[in-house]
């Protein structure tokens, strides 16, 4: 396995750098030409990707962005628009044409407006839309309910107290996966205590970041979508997914039962198992 953690700077983007996560495949296709994965992710430590990434890795390259920088610019200017040019930016950077785009939470708004914005575009070689544990931003978003924002915003602080922080993951995780994987949670435990969120951030992010989106464009969607969320998700309820699906044109829908917010950490191989079929699906279909 060839992978590399490191910072890529972004010509004429909103944001100096962003953190990449590069893993070149480790057994690659007889043609050695599969498109890239890119995974948006805002504020999420990697790590929380790292089972999905090893095994989508194994047959494409697979390339994780920390999109918190250019997140957080979009909810300063209240628009998605910049910080889409500025991803687009990277691809370039990385030497990345054709490539499926896969958005998580926040991430997921991003690549919304990506998707849209390359409907005007020539050749954009983007071939497909993930959408992850999101919403549809503005008006049309299911919210969470108050007190998982409540838990949420002290929970995930630096200087939250150990039981706060167990409180606020048990958002992200379904319960079952503390019998099933306590691992997962111990994890994920330790990440966000390393992330060390300032108070301001974490409010900023939560009140702001579903305030705007690109939800009538949604119908002119052309490229192949799938909408991938957990059952038990108090922090983007499942309702949000069923709204994608509906909204998108010819959009699938997979629904992981018994998986929480982080379901892709939670079971990485189901999640792969949806996502490769869907990718298999799109790249062997002759129109």
């Amino acid at each position: 396995m060839s992978a590399e953690l490191c910072t890529v700077d972004l010509p004429g983007g909103s944001a100096p750098t962003v953190r990449v996560f590069d893993r070149s495949a480790s057994e690659p296709s007889d043609d050695g030409v599969s498109p890239a994965v890119l995974l948006a992710h805002p504020f999420l430590p990697v790590e929380q990707l790292s089972g999905l990434i090893e095994l989508l890795g194994r047959e494409r390259r697979v390339v994780a962005v920390d999109v918190t920088d250019l997140a957080t610019a979009a909810l300063e200017r209240g628009d998605w628009s910049a910080s889409a040019e500025a991803f687009r930016n990277l691809l370039p950077a990385l030497e990345i044409e054709r490539h499926h785009l896969a958005g998580v939470h926040f991430g997921g708004l991003l690549a919304q407006q990506i998707a849209v914005e390359s409907l005007t575009q020539e050749s954009s070689g983007l071939r497909s839309l993930t959408l992850i544990s999101t919403h549809t931003g503005g008006d049309h978003e299911i919210p969470p309910h108050e007190r998982t924002l409540d838990s949420l915003k002290t929970g995930l602080i630096a200087e939250a107290a150990p039981e706060l922080r167990h409180q606020a993951i048990l958002q992200l995780i379904h319960a079952g996966t503390l019998r099933r994987r306590p691992r997962v949670v111990d994890q994920l435990e330790t990440l966000l205590a390393e992330r060390r969120l300032s108070a301001s951030e974490v409010e900023r992010w939560w009140s702001a970041a579903g305030a705007f989106g690109v939800f009538e464009s949604f119908p002119e969607i052309d490229l192949p979508v799938l909408v991938l969320h957990g059952e038990i998700d108090p922090v983007a309820p499942a309702e949000n997914a069923r709204v994608l699906e509906r909204q998108i044109p010819g959009a699938e829908r997979v629904q992981f039962n018994d998986s929480g917010h982080f379901f892709f950490a939670e079971d990485p191989g189901a999640t792969y198992a949806a996502l490769q079929t869907f990718l298999e699906r799109v790249e062997t279909y002759v129109p």
